[in-house]
């Protein structure tokens, strides 16, 4: 990490150099389009923790900035093990930002599949079930994600799926976005949010989930769903066609009301896909 990337201090030996007074890096994760990832050591906890870092980019734009600590105030105050937990941050006024969060060793959905191979129908239909039981909670705290997809949900010690990357997410009441603006990823983007992200609302992260599982269990494009659907949806377990059918319908209006009204289908198609 370069010098000055962010604030430190040592721990009481003098011997390593503490993010925060807290946290000691070990080794870098990656880079996103916000900042650069480390694993830590949380010496307050005793186990490890992930540590993102504004990189320069995210300086230079104050839009940007203002996003990255907006995604801190925000993970503050969610509690639900479905959700990336926030351990510590460096507040607003820090002249290079940085929040610490719960470290998750299975990686990214992506990185699963990368290293272990494309996952059974359960099982991706058992990880968006989890996704959908966070999403019950955040839509119930008046918030949206905003970007649903396989790169944003880590997996845990336990193998139990988590959302991450609230980059985008925001409160219906937040003036955080202007008419016109697009956040998220296109492809499992709902067409609403695509056109306008102030029309997002909760059922376009159900359509992120819809899309997300469609990818998980035929590993093809989700856009199939708009282009070639009825074909597109016979690539899926017959128990799971109707849910990602309603689950990514193109109106809103269309889809199901709720995560939990999805997150009840989707747990009737689970008990008849094998393990």
């Amino acid at each position: 990490m370069a010098e000055g990337d962010e604030p430190t201090s040592r721990d009481e030996s003098g011997a390593s150099p503490l993010v925060g007074g807290r946290f000691e890096v070990v080794e870098p994760l990656g880079a996103g389009g916000a900042g650069n990832v480390f694993r830590v050591v949380d010496h307050e906890q005793g186990d490890a923790a992930a540590l993102k870092v504004a990189h320069d980019l995210t300086l230079s734009d104050e839009r940007l900035r203002d996003r990255f600590v907006r995604e801190a105030e925000l993970l503050e105050g969610i509690d639900h093990p479905g959700v990336l937990s926030l351990r510590a941050w460096s507040g607003r006024s820090a002249p290079r930002p940085w929040m610490a969060t719960d470290y998750c060793p299975g990686g990214s959905l992506v990185d699963h599949i990368h290293a272990e191979g494309p996952p059974s129908a359960h099982m991706a239909a058992d990880w968006a079930l989890q996704i959908l039981d966070a999403l019950e909670h955040l839509h119930g705290l008046g918030m949206l994600h905003r970007d649903i997809k396989p790169d944003n949900m880590l997996l845990d010690a336990h193998g139990c799926a988590v959302l991450a990357d609230f980059g985008v997410a925001r409160k219906p009441a937040s003036r955080a976005t202007q008419g016109g603006d697009v956040f998220g990823t296109p492809a499992f983007m709902a067409p609403e949010q695509f056109a306008d992200a102030t029309k997002a609302e909760p059922r376009s992260d159900l359509y992120g989930v819809g899309a997300t599982l469609f990818t998980l269990v035929t590993q093809r494009p989700c856009d199939q769903l708009l282009v070639a659907r009825d074909a597109a949806l016979a690539r899926l377990p017959v128990p799971l066609q109707p849910v990602v059918d309603r689950a990514t319908q193109p109106r809103a209006d269309d889809r199901y009301p709720t995560a939990a009204a999805m997150a009840g289908d989707l747990a009737d198609a689970l008990e008849q896909l094998p393990d």
